[in-house]
């Protein structure tokens, strides 16, 4: 694997968010903290190679692996929030970790 740098400084959110009385989800962002990560768009071929759906992933972060970090959580990057599809841990070595996201439109957090 080429040696990507990690020179792109993204935040990471989970919901401690609960179901209230109506059955409604009341979101609750907390920030685990701020990452240095690798990040660029997926190209066309990676999409047929790895078989996405283009709809669903927009964008690729890889960063030091991080136990904490989960699918479901959301990065702020570059003022634009994503909610992270799924990990990869790169055959579970735990050096660096996968992070595949897909746009969150209208953001959430921090509005």
């Amino acid at each position: 694997m080429s040696r990507d740098i990690k020179d792109k400084k993204i935040e990471i959110f989970y919901d401690a968010g609960k179901i209230n009385k109506l059955g409604e989800n009341t979101h609750n962002w907390i920030s685990r903290g701020k990452y240095w990560a690798y990040s660029r768009m997926l190209s066309m071929r990676e999409f047929r190679e790895y078989g996405m759906d283009t709809h669903e992933i927009d964008r690729l972060f890889i960063l030091n692996y991080h136990e904490e970090i989960k699918p479901s959580d959301h990065i702020i990057y570059q003022e634009k929030e994503f909610e992270i599809y799924s990990i990869d841990t790169l055959n579970d070595n735990k050096q660096d970790m996968k992070v595949y996201v897909t746009n969150v439109k209208p953001r959430r957090i921090g509005v």
